[in-house]
């Protein structure tokens, strides 16, 4: 995501620098933001990161599309957003007034909450709104862009981008360091999972990028609870609520629920006057009437297989799936799919062949009740899929699936289930032993559970799978550092200094090591190649001065902050040169 300077632009800002033409250009493979004043930061579609422009032609396309079936538990689609299906949330208006507030012109934001909560449908209504307003909106999709696009937005006071489920988009901290860099102004927003978010790397990646803001998206009130009954109503859709007065639907809503106040249960156990488990209880007896217990037994299985990621929001590819069911591709649709459709165990198919079920939400309570009765335990369950994706790697070793190896036992980690990511982690290095990634993951967990000597021989065993992987060397000679063994930590910095020369991070963290044992001229060195190796990368340009600072080199401390703040203008660094100048008496 280079950045660069647009010369035929010109400048549109005002004396508060809050208003510019911003140029939103995009074809199949790439999105180019430019401003008027010349900034331009390019965002290439590569690894599931895309983006689509929402302006008026793509709003107007929405009108004429199908909604889905929005109260019955499927997803929202735009056309559900277009025709204003979706209850306004308590936290629109304050998430909205800081998507469109002036300033600071760089920031961003995530909604939380439990699965099923509406996170990602108020996402949408924020975005659709944010584009009827006339500001340049990107949100982010799987698959390829579907047309070119070229809108110039007069005036306008920065790009907004959104993207769903936040703490498992890799290329995040990548995205905010480029656009935080080419000085162009941006919200971002997006969502997460509560515990997912306060447990994700991301969170703190991210942190020294840009300042963070939080809301909370709280259980069903009832101002929402009525908005959303409101729409069954007008939609004919209010099922087993029909018959009460409008004080017992509310209270029927709120009360007596079984579904812990999330709205996505709340809305299919109140049509339906029954608890959610009860209603999926249903669902697996019907199918098991209609096709036998034997053909049940292998629709759940797929189902299962699905279910097993898309729990955690992750999603499974068509030919792994028809690997891990022994079938071939074409089979998949006329064996699996079709029969599940209409149910709440239906399997979707979006672009690039990816497969989610329902909803992560209802995944999870499946699980819970098929593991043990229909199917074989969660365990079981996670150690045959791990066997397959094994076997598919092997055969395919470049598939992006691959991926799974470490987000599904991360994704326990997060959670705090240790046993639980510390099983998974196992059968993924079983998987393939040569997966440096998940040992280095693995290798964290048990180092932050303090199991130090399993830690070093898992971090031993990813720098013999690869022994290129910077990030293990000097995850592992931090480790050594922690524990006072600093020879031992100068040997692996060394390793991952030569297996990456432009790793700044192992560079940095290097010099601080020489900097603790007072050898000022080899940590000044470190400090030197990491800036060269990435000259944009703002901790190396940080510590570096504060080290100046510290031996009196007062110039060489300011020039290295002044730096640091041309890359990223955030609060902790002109706090830190705010400090050198009081320490100085330059007050004013």
């Amino acid at each position: 995501m280079p950045n660069g300077q647009d010369e035929t632009s010109s400048s549109q800002t005002t004396a508060s620098g809050a208003h510019r033409n911003i140029t939103v250009t995009g074809d199949f493979v790439r999105t180019v933001l430019i401003s008027g004043d010349g900034n331009q930061v390019i965002l290439p579609h590569n690894d599931g990161l895309a983006f689509r422009l929402l302006d008026e032609a793509f709003r107007q396309q929405q009108v004429g599309r199908a909604p889905a079936d929005f109260y019955n538990g499927t997803r929202a689609n735009w056309a559900n957003i277009a025709r204003g299906h979706d209850a306004r949330r308590r936290q629109f208006k304050n998430i909205f007034d800081f998507i469109t507030a002036e300033n600071p012109p760089q920031r961003a934001a995530v909604i939380t909450g439990l699965s099923g909560e509406g996170k990602t449908t108020l996402l949408m209504r924020l975005a659709w709104e944010a584009s009827q307003a006339g500001f340049p909106v990107l949100w982010r999709h799987y698959g390829t862009v579907e047309q070119p696009y070229e809108r110039p937005f007069e005036q306008a006071q920065r790009v907004l981008l959104f993207l769903d489920e936040l703490p498992y988009v890799d290329e995040l901290p990548r995205l905010l360091a480029d656009l935080s860099e080419s000085g162009l102004p941006f919200v971002l927003l997006g969502t997460a999972r509560t515990h997912e978010w306060h447990n994700s790397p991301l969170r703190s990646q991210t942190a020294r990028l840009v300042a963070w803001q939080e809301f909370p998206l709280e259980r069903l009130g009832e101002d929402e609870a009525r908005g959303v009954l409101e729409r069954l109503e007008q939609a004919g859709m209010l099922g087993a609520l029909a018959e009460r007065p409008p004080h017992a639907r509310l209270d029927f809503f709120l009360d007596r629920l079984e579904a812990d106040g999330q709205l996505l249960p709340a809305l299919l156990t109140a049509r339906k006057g029954r608890g959610f488990d009860a209603i999926l209880e249903d669902v697996f007896e019907r199918l098991e009437q209609h096709f036998g217990r034997q053909g049940v037994h292998f629709l759940l299985r797929g189902y299962a297989a699905i279910a097993l990621v898309h729990r955690f929001g992750f999603w499974l590819s068509r030919p792994l799936l028809a690997h891990i069911l022994n079938l071939s591709e074409a089979e998949l649709t006329p064996r699996l799919l079709n029969p599940l459709r209409g149910e709440l165990t239906e399997i979707s198919e979006v672009e690039a062949r990816r497969l989610y079920t329902r909803h992560p939400w209802i995944a999870e309570r499946a699980l819970g009740l098929l593991c043990g009765t229909r199917l074989p335990e969660q365990e079981y369950l996670y150690d045959d899929f791990y066997r397959a994706l094994g076997a598919f790697l092997a055969a395919h070793p470049q598939d992006e699936t691959r991926k799974l190896l470490s987000k599904l036992p991360l994704a326990f980690k997060y959670r705090g289930e240790f046993a639980s990511a510390r099983h998974l982690f196992r059968h993924a290095v079983e998987a393939d032993p040569k997966d440096a990634v998940s040992l280095q993951a693995w290798a964290l967990l048990e180092k932050e559970q303090g199991n130090l000597a399993e830690a070093r021989e898992l971090f031993r065993r990813a720098s013999e799978a690869d022994p290129q992987h910077a990030p293990t060397l000097q995850a592992w000679a931090l480790l050594e550092k922690e524990q006072g063994n600093l020879a031992d930590a100068r040997v692996l910095f060394r390793r991952a200094s030569q297996a990456d020369p432009k790793d700044a991070v192992s560079l940095q963290a290097w010099a601080l090591l020489e900097k603790e044992l007072g050898n000022v001229e080899a940590a000044r060195d470190l400090f030197r190649q990491a800036i060269q190796a990435d000259p944009n990368h703002v901790p190396t340009l940080q510590s570096w001065a504060v080290m100046e600072q510290e031996y009196g080199n007062i110039a060489d401390a300011r020039q290295l902050l002044e730096r640091a703040v041309m890359v990223d203008p955030c609060a902790p660094i002109w706090y830190r040169w705010a400090l050198l100048e009081k320490e100085q008496g330059n007050l004013a």
